[in-house]
């Protein structure tokens, strides 16, 4: 997993640095996500959340996610943000209407991202 993890910052640096030089990266948005929780039965650990992989407990449904670019401050949220969320909130994002894409079940996101608002979300499952 360390290993991963070592390939994977210097992928993320070397990208950045790519996107620095070519003049992109401050008109560029980041998004690192995870998927949901690992499988115990495999060794992982996701203490302190009960359950796994494919359970309904935290331990399967939470996740942590990245993102930085133009208007974003940093700061921590515990917002709840789905994987759907994603295609609407990048759409908004980059100047399009979120609200056309109307067969999705995603919620924008970017308002409360830019503005450091609680976000539209109020369930998960």
């Amino acid at each position: 997993f360390s290993g991963m993890v070592s390939a994977m910052d210097e992928g993320v640096g070397d990208i950045t640095r790519t996107l620095q030089e070519e003049g992109l990266y401050d008109n560029t948005i980041i998004v690192f996500t995870t998927d949901n929780g690992g499988p115990v039965y495999e060794g992982a650990s996701n203490f302190p959340l009960r359950g796994n992989k494919n359970t309904l407990w935290e331990g399967g449904t939470r996740a942590v996610s990245f993102i930085t670019g133009p208007g974003l401050k940093s700061r921590v949220s515990e917002d709840l943000i789905h994987v759907t969320d994603w295609v609407p909130t990048l759409v908004s994002a980059a100047g399009g209407k979120a609200e056309i894409l109307e067969t999705l079940d995603g919620v924008d996101q970017w308002t409360s991202l830019v503005n450091q608002t609680i976000g539209p979300r109020t369930e998960f499952l």
